[in-house]
């Protein structure tokens, strides 16, 4: 299943989405951006993601199963989930359908990375849990 709400079929599921750079006091440089959308740059040892819900914020996408999900489709570093997404990064988008072409029109989710079918909501909304609470 692929972190974000999908809304070809109305089931919603969790989503990257990258933060705005915080306003820093003059005194204190600024944290290196990761892309030209202001993403803040993510310490290795900060594991925990940060659950919101934005609908208008451009959100990236992620694979469920991938081992970290702080890397997007389209290679950008995140540190939010996002569960009211509806603005899609469009190269996640393009990375998705050179994976699998017909991605978005299966039901249920195949998984574009393998193949196979997507795990229930359910499931990957317990690791959510797990990835905002570590």
């Amino acid at each position: 299943m692929l972190l974000f709400v999908d809304t070809y079929r109305g089931v919603g599921m969790p989503s990257i989405h990258s933060s705005p750079t915080p306003a820093t006091p003059s005194l204190t440089p600024p944290e290196p951006a990761t892309s030209s959308d202001n993403a803040v740059a993510i310490e290795a040892d900060d594991a925990t993601l940060r659950l919101i819900a934005d609908a208008d914020a451009i959100t990236h996408g992620v694979c469920c199963r991938d081992a970290e999900w702080r890397i997007t489709f389209c290679g950008a570093e995140e540190d939010t989930l996002n569960m009211a997404a509806e603005n899609y990064c469009s190269m996640c988008a393009e990375e998705i359908l050179r994976l699998l072409p017909n991605a978005f029109e299966n039901d249920p989710f195949i998984c574009p990375k393998d193949h196979k079918p997507c795990p229930p909501l359910f499931e990957v909304e317990l690791r959510v849990m797990k990835e905002i609470n570590k």
